[in-house]
């Protein structure tokens, strides 16, 4: 079989790829599982130095299969600049597989899509500039490909699969991008698609550090030490 162009591999990403709304603004992010497990950054769905529960999800922007969706986050990772997010039941949605980031070669060619300053559904070629580069004190993959505003939590894209999220950029160094390794979150991926929806959005979700705790009913979080307000935890069907 013939490998898929880039064309072909692009039009394909571009339809798991979403917009994701907050009161803060807008980023990208990625569905993962035709249920809608949906994959964004941290930093995008951070407010005033809590985790945002509830969003927007925007899917097949500017086309007449436009929808914005009701999206709930569960699981949230700030060092790793990682959110995991659930949307309201439907589907199946069309998902991204999982690369490998570990058989990332120099110069190799990816891309990055998502929404930068709110151009929805934009993609933007380059190449790994370095597969492990270490910045923020993570192993990140450094490429060239256009990250800016509006791309963070987007889907870098190799041979098909999705090997990262776009997350930062290093001022105006074009060759200085960078993404989180998606098996860095592989775990957490594995755990929602087994537990499914209803499950993790019941489990106590503590918007200070984005723990996701199964033992419900908690008035503290058992990861960082975070009291909740007296109408948390927020336990959502």
């Amino acid at each position: 079989m013939a490998p898929l162009d880039l064309s072909d591999i692009a039009t394909k990403a571009v339809s798991a790829t979403v917009e994701v709304f907050t009161e803060r603004g807008v980023g990208s992010g990625f569905i993962v599982q035709p249920a809608g497990l949906v994959v964004t950054a941290q930093h995008v769905v951070e407010h005033d130095g809590q985790v945002q529960r509830h969003v927007k999800v925007r899917l097949n922007a500017g086309t007449i299969n436009d929808v914005v969706l009701d999206g709930t986050v569960f699981r949230a990772h700030r060092q790793l600049d990682f959110a995991l997010l659930w949307l309201e039941e439907g589907g199946p949605f069309p998902w991204l597989p999982l690369g490998t980031p570990k058989s990332l070669r120099f110069a190799q060619t990816v891309l990055a899509i998502g929404c930068p300053s709110g151009l929805s559904n934009t993609v933007s070629a380059g190449i790994v500039s370095n597969p492990a580069q270490r910045y923020r004190q993570i192993e990140c993959i450094q490429t060239n490909a256009d990250i800016d505003h509006g791309n963070s939590g987007g889907p870098l894209i190799a041979e098909g699969g999705v090997v990262g999220i776009n997350v930062w950029g290093l001022g105006n160094i074009s060759a200085a991008k960078f993404a989180i390794p998606i098996d860095y979150l592989t775990e957490d991926l594995h755990t929602a698609a087994q537990l499914g929806r209803t499950a993790c959005l019941q489990a106590t979700f503590c918007p200070a550090c984005g723990h996701n705790d199964q033992h419900g009913g908690l008035w503290f979080c058992r990861n960082c030490g975070f009291q909740f307000p007296s109408e948390e935890p927020a336990n959502d069907a």
